[in-house]
């Protein structure tokens, strides 16, 4: 999204929440045509369904009608731990109230990387217009 009002809104929150649990869902599965770590986003979309038994392509058809913005969903990326001894954290900034969704958001992976208890730690920030 690219303004507060629609990222900020109840609906948008809700379309984006869903499609994270559709994604995180789908990667679990052979459910989502991807090549490597790249979801294919038109296999996802007309695939994959809202809690209310919707595709993701009519779901975000309604979103677009209900926010009165346009909404693309144009990439997803599958993140995996790199080994059983890491973990991935997160940090939404500029969170909209009783949202999960804000104006940029990073993710963190940390991992045990000694029996001494040191550890290192990777990051990646995906920054986004509206949307976390």
């Amino acid at each position: 999204s690219e303004t507060d009002f629609a990222s900020r809104s109840e609906s948008f929150s809700t379309f984006v929440q869903e499609i994270a649990d559709a994604a995180t869902t789908a990667a679990a599965g052979d459910d989502v045509v991807h090549d490597g770590d790249n979801v294919d986003i038109n296999a996802f979309m007309t695939s994959a369904k809202d809690s209310k038994g919707q595709v993701f392509s009519e779901s975000l058809n309604d979103a677009i009608l209900a926010i009165r913005e346009n909404i693309q969903v144009d990439s997803m990326t599958i993140m995996k731990a790199s080994s059983d001894k890491s973990v991935f954290a997160g940090y939404v900034h500029g969170r909209a109230p009783n949202s999960t969704c804000g104006s940029a958001a990073a993710v963190v992976e940390l991992e045990v990387t000694s029996s001494s208890g040191s550890s290192s730690s990777s990051s990646e920030e995906r920054r986004c217009s509206g949307s976390g």
